[in-house]
């Protein structure tokens, strides 16, 4: 039986090379790399060489590789989107999920690493060298379905956490960290959490507002950045540039400069009303609490302050006090100052 298997294969495989020109696309796109080759009749050397090249040596391509962070509400997806606007980046992705799973899993497994030697890792670098390998050819091969770009960026507020972790496995990679007022991150958290609610969620942020809990909505918007401030690498922080979301909205060619500097991206704020949104139709998001009507669309500083129209003066306080140092770092004046002004 495995002798007619095999010569039933044989026929078919032949079969499909000697009519490979009339294949639809569509069944060569579904094929690995190896069914490529063999239908092109390259052999296994050739494919490596030309159809799999694999991840990139260690410290190779890092610089081209654009992580974009920061808190959700804060403008990530404005600044991913502009950037992707730029000639050598990617068409703008779906957040890049998995590549947040697998550093988390890396974070995880870090805190246990000493248990896993010798027997499946030679030692703690050996193990940051394997993780590394598997970023990296999560990364090539992002690059190369989205046709071998030179600069990939990406993005995930999430992923904001796992930087210090991404800086291990990729120190050249560069993050660009969008913040927000609180008091306005705050205000929009409040209505993310009444979508939520209306569709009977109840996430953190559904939670909080239920009881209009803000002292747990800034600790919630903190946690982002928590992890970015135990880092004493001062390499990890000449890899890193914070853009305020307010600097961005109502300077932004003066902000994209900085930006176009840090990262090597060639950028301009395009002339017309819309983005180009890439691999991305906003359109089928608008049921998410999380979609705002601002996405793809032009660079506007109309949310700034938006605050004021929802907090009381009293939880304008409350934030304030529970993100002052916050506010002090990235030089947002209380209230009480700017009255006092």
């Amino acid at each position: 039986h495995l002798e007619t298997t095999s010569n039933e294969a044989r026929r078919t495989l032949d079969y499909l090379k000697d009519h490979r020109d009339e294949l639809p696309p569509e069944f060569i796109a579904m094929l690995s790399g190896t069914g490529k080759a063999t239908l092109a009749g390259k052999g296994q050397g050739e494919r490596a060489t030309k159809e799999s090249p694999g991840p990139a040596p260690e410290g190779a391509d890092d610089a081209a590789v654009i992580v974009v962070g920061g808190g959700t509400c804060t403008g990530t997806t404005l600044l991913e989107t502009i950037l992707c606007q730029a000639p050598t980046s990617n068409p703008k992705l779906p957040e890049a999920n998995y590549l947040r799973c697998l550093l988390a899993a890396y974070r995880l497994a870090r805190g246990s690493v000493h248990h896993q030697v010798p027997q499946f890792f030679d030692d703690v670098e050996d193990f940051r060298r394997y993780n590394a390998v598997l970023v990296r050819e999560f990364l090539a091969r992002t690059r190369s379905r989205v046709g071998g770009v030179q600069h990939l960026v990406l993005k995930d507020p999430e992923m904001t956490k796992t930087f210090p972790e991404l800086h291990e496995l990729l120190p050249s990679a560069r993050f660009v960290c969008m913040v927000r007022d609180p008091r306005d991150v705050v205000a929009s958290l409040l209505n993310v959490g009444e979508k939520m609610l209306a569709q009977g969620r109840s996430d953190v942020v559904a939670q909080a507002t239920r009881s209009r809990d803000l002292v747990a909505l800034c600790r919630y918007y903190q946690a982002f950045y928590a992890p970015l401030w135990t880092v004493q690498d001062d390499r990890f922080w000449e890899r890193i540039l914070f853009v305020r979301y307010e600097d961005l909205v109502q300077d932004p060619e003066g902000i994209l400069k900085e930006v176009q500097t840090f990262t090597g991206l060639h950028l301009t704020v395009p002339a017309s009303d819309r983005f180009d949104t890439g691999t991305v139709d906003f359109d089928q998001q608008v049921h998410s609490p999380w979609y705002s009507e601002l996405y793809g669309k032009q660079v506007t500083g109309s949310r700034v302050g938006a605050y004021a129209t929802v907090l009381r003066p009293e939880e304008v306080r409350a934030v304030e006090q529970v993100c002052a140092a916050f506010m002090q770092q990235f030089q947002y004046v209380p209230a009480v100052s700017e009255q006092a002004a």
